[in-house]
């Protein structure tokens, strides 16, 4: 039920830095679980001293640059609730694919990987994260655009963008794998249909008749 979540905007002190401050993350927990998602502001990950940000989420007098912080934390708080009063059942699969994609729509593809490889890791998901990388790696050779933004990346060049990648990569199914997570797809038979594989499939045993 959504009255099991919660969403909060906290220093994430299970990691100090070496100037002795903590990344700003939104924590969403879920039946006592929680997951964290690395809060980024004009591109870079956002880390504070816990003295500044009690004084930028107090009710004291802010300067402008502590103003303009508590505004768009604030935001990507609301941002986030939103998101969670538009699903009619919470999962972290449904959340993240909303939350990210709404997130996303001012920075770049490569921009969207990174953000969402470094909350991978944040959660100890490591092997995904990596894959995460590694196709963003990939789409950057690619479309050798290091501005990519999300309306040129369009539903026909995520599908060839797929295509490319399981061509360069000799049609493997390890590359089929890597493209169902990226997708989102449930299983990699999913992904053959996305692409057109299995049509392709399909009309070369008719051709062998």
């Amino acid at each position: 039920m959504k009255k099991t979540v919660t969403t909060n905007v906290g220093l994430d002190k299970r990691y100090k830095t070496r100037d002795n401050t903590y990344s700003v993350r939104l924590r969403v927990t879920h039946n006592r679980v929680p997951k964290y998602y690395q809060i980024n502001l004009n591109h870079t990950a956002l880390t504070l001293t816990e003295e500044e940000f009690e004084k930028i989420m107090g009710t004291g007098k802010k300067n402008p640059k502590e103003k303009n912080i508590f505004i768009q934390l604030c935001n990507i708080e609301s941002r986030a609730k939103e998101c969670i009063d538009r699903l009619r059942v919470f999962t972290f699969y449904l959340f993240d694919r909303l939350y990210l994609e709404n997130r996303g729509a001012t920075d770049n593809v490569y921009t969207g990987f990174e953000n969402y490889a470094a909350e991978l890791k944040s959660n100890e998901q490591i092997s995904t994260a990596q894959n995460y990388i590694t196709t963003k790696n990939s789409l950057l050779k690619f479309s050798k655009n290091p501005n990519l933004s999300y309306i040129v990346s369009s539903h026909f060049m995520r599908k060839t963008f797929g295509r490319r990648v399981w061509e360069n990569n000799h049609r493997s199914e390890e590359s089929l794998i890597k493209l169902s997570e990226v997708f989102g797809h449930s299983n990699i038979a999913i992904t053959r249909r996305y692409l057109g594989i299995r049509q392709e499939e399909i009309a070369d045993v008719y051709l062998q008749l």
